[in-house]
């Protein structure tokens, strides 16, 4: 095929060639004209057929690249411990039973856009973390509040999702928080207290005192519960 391609193109040429040079002899005013036309009309032909090309391009070959980028990052999970990362592997490298010291463990849904974050506690007899819900609330306003200096919380942003149902938001995932997502450079011992000022949905105000672990924010579809396991 390539070469009856190559054929036409040389027997197209020498038609050309043999014709432009019959009128160049015989008819050299009008040739000159009609050149002049036709060099213009090259020129724009051209001109539209490269202005196609690039978009073409644009739409097709750009697009499927990025499609394909997208597609291709991996789903993976943080295992963390005293808000440290202390194992990160991809979903499809997971064996369950490997790793074994650690709070809780984070599933990077890198399918979604933003990725969703599901977040799974050792205590749970199984590690059910692939299945999730997104929940349907957000925070008008999360605070946290570390040695008098506050930060703002982003629980959703471009970058992550942590509004899913049942996830669990305690000391612990907030330390990792301030670590990573927040990149704060502040030294917390372990029993620092921790206080929180939320705005929630419906525009209620809630302060909550992180003072251990058993106080936690426990994440629905369409509304939150506050939990304190604290004995009165």
């Amino acid at each position: 095929m390539v070469f009856a391609y190559l054929f036409e193109s040389f027997k197209t040429s020498a038609l050309v060639f043999l014709l432009n040079d019959y009128f160049r002899k015989n008819y050299p005013d009008k040739y000159n004209e009609v050149l002049l036309n036709i060099g213009f009309n090259v020129i724009y032909l051209y001109s539209c057929i490269e202005m196609t090309c690039k978009n073409y391009i644009k739409k097709t070959c750009l697009g499927d690249y990025i499609s394909l980028s997208i597609k291709n990052k991996k789903s993976y999970l943080e295992f963390i411990k005293d808000g440290k990362i202390v194992a990160k592997i991809s979903k499809e490298s997971y064996i369950e039973g490997v790793i074994t010291d650690y709070d809780f463990v984070l599933y990077w849904d890198q399918e979604t856009s933003p990725p969703n974050v599901k977040i799974s506690y050792k205590s749970e007899q199984n590690f059910n973390g692939y299945d999730y819900k997104v929940s349907k609330i957000k925070f008008l306003l999360v605070e946290l509040i570390v040695k008098n200096k506050h930060h703002i919380i982003e629980l959703c942003n471009e970058k992550y999702n942590f509004y899913i149902k049942d996830n669990t938001l305690d000391r612990k995932f907030f330390l990792y928080y301030l670590n990573y997502l927040n990149q704060s450079s502040i030294e917390l011992s372990q029993d620092s207290h921790l206080g929180l000022n939320i705005i929630d949905h419906n525009a209620n105000v809630t302060h909550i005192t992180f003072t251990n672990d058993d106080t936690f924010i426990k994440l629905d579809t369409n509304d939150y519960e506050i939990i304190s396991k604290k004995e009165n």
